[in-house]
Order: structure tokens, then C-alpha cells, then sequence
């Protein structure tokens, strides 16, 4: 590269920074202005134009400054093809031509990972293998097969279903023709078998038999039984029963509410009171209000203490209202197996919808999301469960509702006032039941809303 040469780039945000510390002037250049800077003060990623002499022909040339900045030795493009590189002008020594060959045709090295190794160029590297007598060509990945009748190594890919064993099509015929002697395991009987089929271990299938259906007499783990165990499939239980018995690793302990005596296994097993079941410990606890409560105050107690431990509760509490605020701004909460369908619903009919619309009330001061929005009528549609919203037709008295069914009405009703009061506009509601038994009205239904204006239901 030639030394004390200036060149002309545009400023940017990458390279502002740099010029300035430097000691440059960029203060109050716009984006884009043209500075004149050192070559020695580029960036090493810098793509400007800079002149250089080559080290083979003495020319001077131009290229890119990234180009120069990875590069210990600057070749011309017709010096680079001809291979002439100052630090190895075709001087090999004997070492080192037996070290070409061995990466080429040990390590399965490429010429150009070869002269990178040396620290010369690859023409260099092709031309000494072309003239060692080695086929210079692109080199693929190493091989992994070894042929069984030339013991030449290669390369076998997913696609040769054929030569899956040999390495061409005259070794396949070869070891079609091939024997190999083997030793059945049962007989002793020495039989021919093809290269490929050495791991055969019996001559006939009636050996094959015989060594599976003998084996030995061997005592059952648990009840003691006689069991007959063959080397294919080893026994060491004479039933089912038996191997569970033996696996079981609890005790039998007698429930504290009912009596019972029954079998837990040890993962199950309390260190306080047993129960047999999850409702006898249910019943139990409704009944001892002493142990009840000594369970809830060992269950606030392991809490209050984990979140009252500000080391590890306080960057616990940021990190999940993070996570909360992106959820919520995104729009990314999980849909329910029903919106999910109606979604499919509409876009197998080409209907244009938003799944997800937000709006703003000052009269409730509340954000409220609704399940569907169509822009054209800008009409809004909720779809109700008919457990958790309470179906008129299945839950007609209001006085049995369940609480989460009754604080789901109440927000249905703030829902419905602030679309219809505030903005004016109609809101739809689609039940569970007609989506799944009369999909077609439902379709219908959401077709009218989505291309009619209609009125507040």
C-alpha cells in the first residue's frame, strides 16, 4: 500500500464517531458530506478506493481498503493467477512438499486452505500438486466409507442408495462374487456369507432358533418360581404382578380419615398426616380446621418469605411486569382454541378483520379489548364462551351463576356500553354453541356484520 496517501469518504454514523476522536472536524456536517481523511485512519471494514503497488510486478493498481487491510502480501489480479507470491516463488522444500501432500490427501484439505496454512497463495499450492501427479479438482467433504474389495476410501451421500457398500458399480459386481468364511454360533458349522453380510452369526434359521429357545432355569426375584430365562430375552419375574411388586418402593400406611389401609408409593408418602386419596385429605381438612390452617400458614409462610427477600424478589417482580407490558402492547396473549377457529373461519371467506382491538374509555377510565373488528363497517364482534360468559340458554338463572361467571357479565356490560354509548357503533356477540353446532349460520352471520352496516343490537 502506498504511505501517506489521503482519500475522499462520505460521513457516517459507523464512521463519525471514529474520525472524531481522532481528532477530525464533523461537527455540524450533515449525513452524507464528503472528508478528506488519512489511509492509515481508516476503518478496517472501509470500502474506499485506495492505490497500492503490487508486490509481484511493481505496478501500481487500486482496490478496496478491506480488501488490503486482511491481506499480508498485495498481488494484482494477473499476478494472484499466475502464482506469483514474493514469499514462495515455487522454492519448496522436500519437508514442505510432503506436507502439501499430506493435506491434500490425508487431511482432505481444499489448495486454498493449504496455502493459507503456508502462508502463499493457492495457484502455487495447485500447480506443485498438478506436477506431484495429483488431480487438482474442488474437493468435497471427507470420506467415510471404506470399499470392502479395494479398500479405497470414499465419500458415500444420501442419494446412492445402489453403491451404499463399494465404491463403484465394478466392486459391487466383484463382491457379488465374493465369499467370506464365518463360524455359526449354535453348530460350529464354517459357511460362506458376502462381505457385506460378515455380522451374520448363524448358518440357517433353524440355528438361529435353536440358540434362542435355549437358555436356563432361574429362581422369580419375588415369589421364587421357576422361570425360564433364553439369552434373547432374559426374565427375571415369572408374571407381571411379580415385576410390580418388586418395583414398588412405598410403604402401606393407614388413612387418617377413612381407615383404610392402603399402598403409597414413597414420593406420595407425607410426613405429617396420610391420606389414601385426594379426597379423604379434602374431607379431613374441612373437618380439622387446626390442621387446615397449619397447612394454609406453611404455604404463606414459604411464600412470604421467598418475595419478601428483596435480592431476589424485586428484580423477579420488574422482570414480569416487562414481560406483561410487551405481551399486552403486542397483543401476543394466547388465543383460545375457539377464537382460533372463528380467526380460521373468517379468512377461509377472504373477509377483512382485525383479531385484536383495543379502545380507550374516559367515561369507565379503562382500556378494554375486543376479540374482533371489522374496518369496513367498523363493527365489533366478541365471542363468549358459554360457560364463562354464562349462555342465557343454559344458565338462565342468575342467581346459581358461579363468581367468575357473574364478573364476566359485569365486564360484558362495561364492553357493550362503551362501544355502543361512547362510540356509537353496534356490537355482536357470537356464542360457543352456534360455532360448533351451526357453523354455516355463524359464517353467515359474521359475513353480514363484516360487509353491512347494521344497527346496536
Amino acid at each position: 500500500m502506498i504511505p501517506k496517501q489521503t482519500v475522499t469518504i462520505p460521513l457516517s454514523s459507523r464512521n463519525r464517531t471514529h474520525f472524531r476522536r481522532l481528532g477530525y472536524s464533523t461537527g455540524g456536517k450533515p449525513h452524507g458530506a464528503p472528508i478528506k481523511v488519512a489511509v492509515a485512519h481508516l476503518l478496517p471494514q472501509s470500502s474506499a478506493r485506495v492505490r497500492y503497488v503490487c508486490d509481484g510486478c511493481g505496478v501500481s493498481h487500486t482496490t478496496f481498503y478491506f480488501t488490503l487491510s486482511q491481506k499480508p502480501v498485495h498481488l494484482c489480479g494477473s499476478c494472484s493467477r499466475r502464482g506469483k507470491s514474493p514469499s514462495n516463488k515455487m522454492e519448496f522444500s522436500g519437508a514442505e512438499v510432503d506436507l502439501v501432500e499430506h493435506l491434500y490427501v490425508a487431511e482432505w484439505l481444499t489448495p486454498q486452505a493449504i496455502a493459507a496454512t503456508l502462508g502463499c497463495s493457492h495457484p502455487v499450492v495447485r500447480r506443485l500438486l498438478r506436477e506431484r501427479g495429483h488431480p487438482v479438482h474442488r474437493r468435497g467433504k471427507k470420506p467415510n466409507m471404506v470399499c470392502p474389495v479395494c479398500g479405497r476410501a470414499f465419500r458415500r451421500f444420501p442419494a446412492d442408495i445402489r453403491e451404499t457398500n463399494w465404491c463403484s458399480k465394478a466392486c459391487r459386481g466383484i463382491s457379488s462374487r465374493l465369499t467370506v468364511e464365518t463360524r455359526c454360533e449354535q453348530c460350529g458349522l464354517v459357511f460362506g456369507v458376502k462381505p457385506h453380510q460378515i455380522r451374520r452369526r448363524f448358518c440357517s434359521p433353524e440355528c438361529a432358533n435353536a440358540w434362542q429357545s435355549c437358555g436356563m432355569i432361574v429362581a422369580c426375584e419375588t415369589c421364587g418360581q421357576p422361570v425360564r430365562s433364553i439369552p434373547s430375552r432374559p426374565r427375571l419375574y415369572c408374571s407381571h404382578q411379580c415385576r410390580a411388586t418388586a418395583q414398588k418402593t412405598g410403604v402401606y400406611l393407614r388413612c387418617a380419615n377413612c381407615g383404610a389401609f392402603r399402598y403409597s408409593p414413597r414420593s406420595h408418602v407425607r410426613q405429617d398426616v396420610p391420606f389414601c386419596s385426594t379426597g379423604c385429605a379434602t374431607e379431613f381438612r374441612k373437618h380439622n380446621d387446626a390442621y387446615g390452617s397449619e397447612i394454609a400458614a406453611k404455604i404463606r409462610a414459604a411464600h412470604r418469605g421467598l418475595w419478601s427477600d428483596e435480592e431476589w424478589a424485586e428484580p423477579r417482580r420488574r422482570e414480569l411486569a416487562r414481560r406483561a407490558l410487551e405481551t399486552q402492547e403486542a397483543g401476543l396473549y394466547r388465543r383460545s382454541q375457539l377464537e382460533l377457529r372463528v380467526h380460521d373461519m373468517l379468512r377461509s371467506s377472504r373477509l377483512s378483520f382485525e383479531p385484536w382491538k383495543r379502545v380507550t374509555s374516559e367515561r369507565f377510565a379503562t382500556c378494554k379489548e375486543y376479540d374482533i373488528y371489522f374496518p369496513e363497517t367498523d363493527a365489533y364482534v366478541e365471542i363468549h364462551g358459554s360457560y364463562w360468559h354464562a349462555d342465557p340458554r343454559f344458565y338462565g338463572d342468575a342467581s346459581q351463576l358461579f363468581p367468575v361467571q357473574r364478573h364476566n357479565l359485569a365486564n360484558d356490560q362495561i364492553k357493550a356500553a362503551i362501544v355502543q354509548e361512547e362510540l356509537g357503533r353496534p356490537l355482536y356477540v357470537v356464542w360457543e354453541h352456534d360455532v360448533y353446532a351451526h357453523p354455516d349460520k355463524t359464517l353467515a352471520l359474521l359475513t353480514h356484520y363484516a360487509t353491512e352496516r347494521g344497527v346496536n343490537q
